[in-house]
Formats: structure tokens, C-alpha cells, sequence
């Protein structure tokens, strides 16, 4: 009789070991493996979500280099901050702060013309703009004199 109490002593450890330790590993295991291919689908379904991945990562590495551009001009590095600008433009030719940036430190090198070009691109692409209004008056007027 003691033999068939250990037996289902050893029995029933086994079974607790199983419900307790292996079965949730398992169950985990599937949701994990489920999860995954629903993300994978999801990415395969949806491109649309992954361009805008995309463009958000774009975005982000443009207003990058458009805030260490403007922190050139602060500086008084006008060229270095034109040539950052001019690579935001070949990634976006869009981008209307790359264009007033170009334009404005275009101003600071006392190349009007160059500016005025610029300061009016940013103008044509975001005809509310008002700081590139404001460079180009001033530009303008410096042509002037």
C-alpha cells in the first residue's frame, strides 16, 4: 500500500508540475507566437501604416537638420548652415523653413538676389509664412540702399 501512495504522490507532483510550470509556458509560448503573426499580417496588410512610419522618420530627421541649420545661423556660419538646408531640400523639395533659412542666410552674405530666391520659394510654398514675408522685406529693402 505504500507503494501505490508513492506512486500517486509521484503522479500527482507530476501532474502539478505540468498544470503549474509547463502548461502556462505553453499556453505563453502560442499567445507570443499568435501575436507575432498577427503583427507580421498587420505590417503585410497595412503598407500605408509603414509609409507613414516612414514619413514620420523623414519628418523627424528633416526638422534635425533644419534645427542644427538654424543653430549654424545663429552662429554666423551661413554657408554650412546653406549646404545642411540644401540636403533638407533634396529630401524634401517642399520643405518652406529650408527655403527661408537658405534665403536669409543668403541675406547674411549680402547676396540679395540669392535671398529674395529663396525667401519667395518659402513664400510660394506657405503663402502664410510670415517670417519669410519679413526676410524678404528686409532683404528687399537692404537690396535698396
Amino acid at each position: 500500500m505504500t507503494i501505490k501512495k508513492t506512486n500517486s504522490k509521484k503522479i500527482r507532483i507530476i501532474l502539478e508540475y505540468l498544470v503549474f510550470l509547463i502548461l502556462p509556458f505553453f499556453i505563453f509560448l502560442l499567445i507570443t507566437i499568435k501575436n507575432k503573426n498577427a503583427i507580421d499580417n498587420d505590417n503585410i496588410q497595412n503598407p500605408v501604416d509603414n509609409k507613414n512610419m516612414i514619413k514620420q522618420k523623414k519628418t523627424s530627421e528633416e526638422n534635425f537638420l533644419i534645427n542644427q541649420a538654424v543653430s549654424l545661423i545663429n552662429q554666423k556660419k551661413y554657408q554650412e548652415s546653406i549646404d545642411i538646408n540644401l540636403k533638407v531640400l533634396s529630401m524634401n523639395p517642399d520643405n518652406s523653413a529650408a527655403y527661408n533659412n537658405i534665403g536669409f542666410a543668403y541675406g547674411n552674405l549680402r547676396k540679395w538676389d540669392k535671398g529674395i530666391e529663396y525667401c519667395s520659394k518659402a513664400i510660394e510654398i506657405n503663402p502664410n509664412f510670415e517670417l519669410a514675408k519679413n526676410n524678404l522685406n528686409w532683404m528687399k529693402k537692404e537690396k535698396a540702399k
